[in-house]
């Protein structure tokens, strides 16, 4: 049988129901007496303690979202109280040593592009042409579709104006495009030919 998703066609699924007729009073596929009630193996403390153990560091679905007992502010509280007076992590002392020998800063950073982000902004990037940038994006995020009132809501600012090539200077509107504070770090960190590709097709194919 092919793998994949298919539709099953009147005659396959007759002959599926005449099949599973046939399994169900079949001796095969009865119950087994043995494996019923108390003489199931998995209620036996030992089975039990095997199952607990096979799951350990497993993810718990049941504890995703807004089961996860975690989110709970009490919980929080006891959480945040445990570990108060705590030494400092392996990788916070890590950061730390990086940070005092400089080897986070300047060209030893690894998003380092020749200084690009200390240039200041020109005065021709100013209020006024960013307000045109957002109405002529209908003031939504173009990555996420975000509004700009929920992000108002959720950051307590406007939509931000993305440089499309990452050249502050160019303040041309077909470089500038409208985007919320989470994909705007997204394009700003990381990967920024994809990102100078990807926008620039969305503002040739409007």
């Amino acid at each position: 049988m092919p793998r994949g998703i298919y539709k099953r066609s009147k005659e396959h699924r007759k002959l599926l129901i005449k099949f599973l007729k046939k399994a169900r009073n079949s001796p095969k596929f009865k119950k087994r007496p043995d494996m019923c009630g108390k003489n199931n193996n998995s209620f036996s403390p030992e089975v039990r303690e095997k199952i607990k153990l096979s799951k350990l560091g497993k993810p718990r679905f049941d504890m995703i979202g807004i089961k996860n007992p975690a989110k709970d502010i009490e919980v929080r509280i006891k959480i945040s109280n445990a570990l108060k007076g705590r030494n400092n992590t392996w990788g916070d002392k890590i950061s730390k040593t990086m940070h005092l020998r400089g080897t986070t800063k300047g060209k030893n950073n690894g998003h380092w592009i020749n200084g690009f982000g200390r240039e200041p902004y020109p005065f021709s990037f100013n209020d006024k042409l960013k307000a045109q940038i957002r109405k002529r994006d209908s003031y939504t995020c173009q990555e996420c579709s975000m509004t700009e009132e929920e992000h108002k809501k959720k950051y307590n600012e406007k939509l931000h104006v993305h440089h499309i090539d990452y050249n502050k200077k160019n303040c041309k509107e077909d470089n500038l495009i409208s985007l919320c504070h989470r994909c705007h770090i997204l394009t700003t960190n990381g990967n920024r030919d994809y990102w100078y590709a990807y926008f620039t097709y969305i503002m040739e194919n409007r």
